[in-house]
């Protein structure tokens, strides 16, 4: 029971209703349109995308660009270019929250939080589960507006969020998902760069 109530206290997401979004545009205290400053509050280390290489790990503009939007990106280009160019003065920072049961990576543009993704750390072995996640998730942004069961939804006009399982090859279990909260316009705004700086195909609203 101690430890249910830790959690609980641990993975409370701020506000009831952030001035500038739902409740879903907020998780652990990072939020969706907040200012890339308010990271240091929370330990964030931020590099620009010309330093991202410097974090443990391959962290090719691509993959910056999934961090933030996660699968709402209606394409990923195969070319680097374009999509370091879209991102443009894009930072990288990597929080630990959950006194480091969970790392955040949280893209900024423009010094402005435009996406970001959380996963459990799998070498915790008190990192919390998904179900446990999932009713956190649920008592602090309501009902998903599409649950599925392993892919639920928080659909508004300007902010979605999302709690998805992974599937990958040698990552399953109760521990293994992802927590995503993404900026629609800055999402489509990133497409429509990606497509003005390549020249090819035409650019579709996340």
């Amino acid at each position: 029971m101690r430890t249910a109530l830790a959690l609980a206290a641990a993975l409370a997401l701020g506000p009831a209703q952030a001035a500038s979004g739902p409740r879903w545009a907020t998780f652990q205290g990072v939020h969706v349109g907040g200012a890339q400053d308010d990271l240091h509050a929370l330990n964030g280390d931020c590099r620009p995308l010309a330093d991202v290489g410097s974090f443990q790990g391959h962290y090719s503009p691509q993959r910056v660009a999934e961090l933030a939007f996660g699968f709402s990106l209606p394409h990923i280009d195969r070319d680097s270019a374009p999509a370091a160019q879209a991102l443009g003065n894009a930072a990288l920072c990597q929080l630990d929250l959950l006194d480091g049961r969970m790392r955040g990576w949280v893209v900024t543009i423009d010094r402005t939080v435009v996406g970001a993704t959380f996963f459990p750390n799998p070498r915790d072995s008190l990192t919390p589960s998904k179900d446990s996640v999932r009713v956190l998730l649920f008592n602090a942004w309501g009902r998903p507006t599409a649950p599925a069961p392993t892919l639920d939804s928080w659909l508004g006009a300007r902010y979605r969020s999302y709690l998805i399982s992974d599937h990958a090859p040698m990552l399953s279990g109760p521990t293994h998902y992802r927590v995503i909260i993404v900026d629609v316009n800055a999402c489509s705004a990133f497409d429509r760069r990606v497509h003005r700086f390549s020249h090819r195909g035409t650019a579709q609203a996340c």
